[in-house]
């Protein structure tokens, strides 16, 4: 019975935390971006992973041009 468990147990915690812990994690996150200074939102399909991460990452580079300039510090000197 012990190791059946042993076995058992990191299977179910793994699975928990990929479906529950994981999204929370995501979740939280997306609202801390969404709450910073300059950051709007969009309407509109994204139809797969690839256009989410793509739009993600698009958003967050201009993000952080802003935050840069806002710093007086050049955003391409921080990119090397």
């Amino acid at each position: 019975m012990k190791k059946t468990m042993n076995v058992i147990a990191p299977k179910i915690m793994g699975e928990f935390t990929r479906t529950k812990v994981a999204p929370e994690g995501d979740a939280f996150t997306f609202c801390k971006l969404a709450g910073k200074t300059g950051v709007s939102s969009a309407t509109g399909a994204l139809a797969t992973g690839e256009a989410v991460v793509r739009r993600y990452v698009q958003h967050l580079q201009r993000w952080m041009k802003t935050r840069f300039q806002q710093k007086a510090v050049s955003f391409t000197s921080r990119l090397h």
